[in-house]
């Protein structure tokens, strides 16, 4: 089974789509996670029609005067079972397959410094909630070495 996770850094740009397509078609992924999305649910809901996907759950992202942050989404295939086990604005987690199933959790890390500890007590969190075998994915918004930081203030 193929899956593919992006952070599409915003999918309003009409050329994101068909390359997205393009690799979804290339590939066969069952199901995509797509991170800071910048959509609302109703326009996510075209996305999915035009990427070929049966089913999608989504986040909203967050609407300001500065612009848009944020939108999660998760866009599955009709013969992929899939079960939602929990979402927020960071993560959407779901159980995968029937007698074999797994866990697939799905997270946009929170971005700010002295907030990072949330992801962390997060995932610690969904660890406890199932003794299924879990692959966690996303974009973490975290480094373990000064040396992966380009650019910014040193941390």
């Amino acid at each position: 089974m193929s899956c593919l996770a992006w952070n599409c850094r915003g999918l309003g740009n009409p050329r994101k789509v068909p390359t997205l397509k393009k690799e979804i078609s290339s590939k066969g992924h069952k199901f995509i996670f797509l991170s800071e999305t910048k959509l609302l649910v109703v326009e996510l809901c075209r996305v999915a029609m035009k990427l070929g996907f049966d089913f999608y759950f989504a986040v909203d992202c967050v609407v300001t005067n500065g612009g848009r942050m944020g939108g999660l989404s998760f866009l599955w295939q009709v013969d992929c079972f899939m079960e939602l086990c929990s979402f927020y604005k960071n993560h959407i987690d779901v159980q995968i397959g029937g007698g074999d199933a797994w866990r697939f959790t799905s997270v946009y890390g929170v971005p700010e410094d002295n907030k990072k500890w949330k992801t962390w007590r997060l995932l610690e969190t969904l660890a406890g909630n199932s003794s299924l075998p879990w692959l966690c994915v996303g974009n973490f918004n975290e480094i373990l070495f000064e040396h992966e930081k380009m650019g910014g203030n040193l941390r």
